[in-house]
C-alpha cells in the first residue's frame, strides 16, 4: 500500500483548530514558542524530540505517536526525491 504520510504539523493544526485555539494560545499553554508551532504547522520544521513531547504532554498522547509520523514523513519524502 502506498499510504502518503503527511507532516506532523498537518494533524497538530488540525487539532488545534479543533479545540478552538488560536496557534499563540496553543503555543503558549504547551510551553512551545511560537515560531516553532506557526513552522511545524506550515510544515518548514521538523518536529524535534522537545516538541514532540510537550505536544504529546498536551494531547495526551504518546510522544512515539509524533514522533513516528515525523519518521515516516522524512522517509516518504526521502524515497520520492
Amino acid at each position: 500500500m502506498n499510504r502518503p504520510y503527511e507532516h506532523p504539523g498537518i494533524e497538530l493544526g488540525k487539532r488545534i483548530l479543533d479545540l478552538k485555539m488560536t496557534y499563540a494560545e496553543f503555543a503558549r499553554t504547551a510551553d512551545i514558542s511560537p515560531s516553532t508551532v506557526s513552522e511545524l504547522i506550515s510544515c518548514k520544521r521538523s518536529l524535534s524530540i522537545d516538541s514532540a513531547e510537550k505536544i504529546a504532554k498536551f494531547f495526551g498522547t504518546d510522544i512515539e505517536y509524533w514522533l513516528v509520523k515525523q519518521m515516516r514523513y522524512n522517509i516518504k519524502k526521502e524515497v520520492n526525491k
